[in-house]
């Protein structure tokens, strides 16, 4: 199950536990126009469409916390989680970043005002968590981090969404995937530099159907130490898939979206979107290889149920 979680709400605030959607990147997510689309097309057999993920946000997951919500005051709360902590996905098997002492921290600041005919949302947030290796205890480390800052304003049917992030060893898409790295003695290991932003555009009429626009991409510069990429290479011969492509090159993933999402009633949409995303991964700075290209179109049309 994705969501499993008590809040205890009172004039205190509110005191949560349970596995929910985590908050870094959450309100990107939940404001992002292609939620309830296909977005980013996937490849032939895979499991699920991706939506914008990874670009524009990374992916927040559901995971298990305590965290707590202060009370709306003035239009301002602010929440503060502390999180099962997460391994690199890429790099654990292996006993490579695979434990931490504490905790993963995250945090968010929201600020809303209404005013005749429209609104504003702020908001900022964050993420913090150490990795280590138990392959060897005197062995190196990685600190993950990041922060985002997004805006929503709406007026008359109108709305306008922007959102950017930054930070080390998040990972293109999923939070704590690819991100991180060591060489092949665990005692140097590396965060690569992740950032990127998406801004939309809506247009609600009737109260019933949304015509929108959206941008965005995420960008991952490559590991600064070639041992680090090696190690990569090795651990991709051992059973976890080409990583050196992975990891290794600079990266720019994105993805513009022309969408009309209509509620027939209050359980059902329909959904018609258009999307053209674009994959650059840079030259290969050990190897000198040619940087390389993919792009795809995807149309699709679709329902929505909400139960």
């Amino acid at each position: 199950m994705r969501e499993v979680v008590v809040n205890l709400e009172g004039g205190f605030g509110t005191v949560s536990f349970g596995r929910t959607l985590s908050i870094f990147g959450r309100n990107a997510i939940l404001k992002d126009m292609t939620l309830f689309g296909v977005g980013q097309s996937n490849m032939n057999g895979a499991a699920v469409t991706a939506g914008r993920i990874g670009r524009g946000y990374t992916y927040p997951n559901f995971n298990a916390r305590f965290s707590y919500k202060t009370p709306n005051l003035a239009g301002f709360q602010a929440e503060i989680g502390l999180y099962d902590p997460s391994v690199d996905q890429l790099n654990s098997a292996a006993g490579i970043l695979d434990q931490t002492d504490t905790p993963r921290f995250e945090g968010e600041v929201n600020y809303t005002t209404a005013f005749s005919g429209g609104s504003m949302n702020f908001w900022a947030d964050a993420l913090y968590q150490d990795l280590e290796n138990s392959a060897n205890a005197s062995s190196g480390s990685a600190t993950v981090h990041g922060w985002g800052v997004g805006a929503e304003g709406k007026y008359s049917g109108f709305a306008l969404t922007g959102y950017y992030y930054g930070g080390q060893g998040l990972g293109r898409s999923l939070q704590f995937l690819g991100g991180t790295g060591c060489n092949a003695l665990g005692n140097v290991c590396e965060e690569a530099d992740n950032d990127g932003y998406y801004v939309q555009g809506t247009y609600t009429f009737s109260g019933k159907t949304k015509l929108g626009i959206s941008y965005g991409e995420s960008t991952e510069d490559a590991f600064g130490n070639a041992d680090v990429v090696m190690a990569t290479a090795l651990r991709g011969a051992t059973g976890f898939g080409n990583t050196t492509e992975l990891m290794s090159r600079d990266a720019e993933l994105s993805m513009w979206t022309v969408g009309v999402y209509h509620d027939l009633n209050s359980w059902l949409k329909l959904i018609a979107e258009y999307s053209h995303s674009k994959n650059d991964f840079g030259e290969n700075e050990f190897t000198m290889a040619n940087g390389t290209a993919t792009e795809a179109d995807t149309f699709s049309v679709g329902t929505f149920f909400f139960w």
